[in-house]
């Protein structure tokens, strides 16, 4: 199983998939929105994926721990929350629009090169995971993951791109008049906080009136720790790399936990539910850093932690919440999507009539909150696009995070990373 580390014709869609009952909800703006529900899925035993698929799952860890490094060296000494998934999955969608060099970059970063061949594989590994993710502990974990795509109405929407944003993507296309930017952003925030619990209620404050279409998903996650709540503890002393000291709020637990440790570091993972998801906890050995940390475990992957054992562990954590906003348009260029996120890209086939669609900006907000029940945690994900014409042993072992931290949210049979980030103690 894998780890979880701490990507309209007529109108919107919302899919629920807490609990695997899908069902269409309400509304969320009054005829304006079209709902698209996935059909009844019974609780997965697992994902079951092809050895290409799991490659692909394998490039897609890859990618995220990049992203999470890259995030890092450009905000040193500061906390962040990054969701990998949910950015993969807007650009899963775009990926249906573009072409020629566009397209194989994108391809590139959803996919490894012996991984699925064609785009519609891909769509299908984007489409399973959609559908079967929020099935795998439906009990005790709640995940929630939906699409929304808004076109300017001065567009049309080219119509196989609009069926597989709603076949594959059960996403809502929303092709209507950017001239009143205030009801498109009341539109798409108004989506995003409902979709996220109210943890992310404005994925955008301006909008430009030349838009092209904004690429919107949303993913929520909320998991209670498999044995219970933990206990509260003492306050903890938490050491900054800086030397700052600070005392915070934590919980803990004395158990057996998969735990494992080296030269630099040491690691221990927290299971939700019944373990299809969990939480890698992350924490440099004195002499060593966050970005040490993060370059080895850029070079070594997840599968560090086959080299863990099951150790009584007496777990020390802080409980925190990081709110995080990303602009993350340039380090994505720098991650093997120079060209598709270029004025020169293509995407010919997200519009009919285009001088040439290119994406502007690539936002994302997300909330992470963990104490002693367990782990909450949402993301919006938008891309703007706009176009060219417009411009267990005898001791416990102790294992107390005193100091900064990575963690990573993973699905434990792919290896799926949903959210990682970093804890600087602010």
């Amino acid at each position: 199983m894998g780890k979880l580390f701490i990507l309209l014709g007529i109108g919107l869609a919302s899919v629920t998939l807490a609990g695997c009952q899908q069902k269409q909800e309400e509304p969320l703006c009054a005829d304006r929105i079209e709902v698209f529900a996935l059909p009844p899925v019974e609780k997965a035993g697992g994902l079951n994926l092809s050895s290409s698929e799991q490659e692909s799952v394998a490039r897609g860890q890859e990618f995220a721990l990049e992203l999470l490094e890259h995030i890092a060296a450009g905000r040193p000494g500061e906390s962040f929350a990054v969701s990998p998934l949910s950015l993969q999955m807007a650009f899963a969608l775009l990926m249906n629009a573009a072409a020629g060099t566009t397209l194989e970059e994108i391809e590139s970063v959803l996919s490894s090169p012996s991984g699925p061949e064609s785009e519609d594989a891909i769509n299908a590994l984007y489409q399973r995971l959609l559908r079967d993710l929020p099935c795998l502990d439906p009990d005790h974990v709640t995940l929630r993951m939906n699409n929304l795509v808004v076109v300017n109405g001065e567009y049309r929407v080219a119509v196989p791109f609009r069926e597989i944003a709603h076949s594959r993507y059960y996403a809502p296309v929303v092709n209507e008049s950017f001239r009143n930017p205030a009801e498109i952003l009341s539109l798409v925030n108004t989506w995003s906080a409902e979709n996220t619990e109210g943890h992310i209620p404005e994925i955008l404050d301006s909008l430009s009136p030349e838009t092209l279409a904004l690429l919107l998903n949303a993913l929520y996650f909320k998991g209670e720790w498999s044995d219970g709540p933990m206990t509260p503890v003492d306050d903890l002393k938490f050491v900054r790399e800086d030397g700052c000291k600070m005392v915070l709020p934590s919980a803990g637990r004395q158990g057996s936990f998969m735990y494992g440790e080296d030269k630099t570091k040491e690691w221990v993972e927290l299971a939700y539910g019944s373990g299809a998801y969990v939480m890698d906890i992350l924490l440099p050995k004195n002499g060593h850093g966050v970005s040490e940390l993060l370059s080895e475990l850029g070079r070594e992957g997840t599968a560090l932690f086959s080299a863990g054992r099951r150790e009584r562990v007496d777990v020390r954590i802080p409980e925190f919440e990081t709110d995080s906003s990303l602009d993350l348009l340039q380090i994505l260029s720098g991650l093997g999507l120079s060209e598709a996120l270029s004025t020169h890209a293509s995407y010919p086939y997200l519009v009919e009539e285009s001088e040439g669609p290119f994406v502007s900006r690539v936002l994302q907000k997300v909330y992470f909150g963990c104490n002693r029940n367990g782990t909450e945690a949402a993301s919006t994900t938008v891309i703007l696009m706009k176009d060219s014409s417009s411009g267990e042993t005898e001791d416990a072992v102790l294992f107390t995070a005193d100091h900064p931290f990575v963690y990573l949210i993973r699905e434990k049979g792919t290896g799926i990373i949903l959210f990682s980030g970093v804890f600087q103690g602010i």
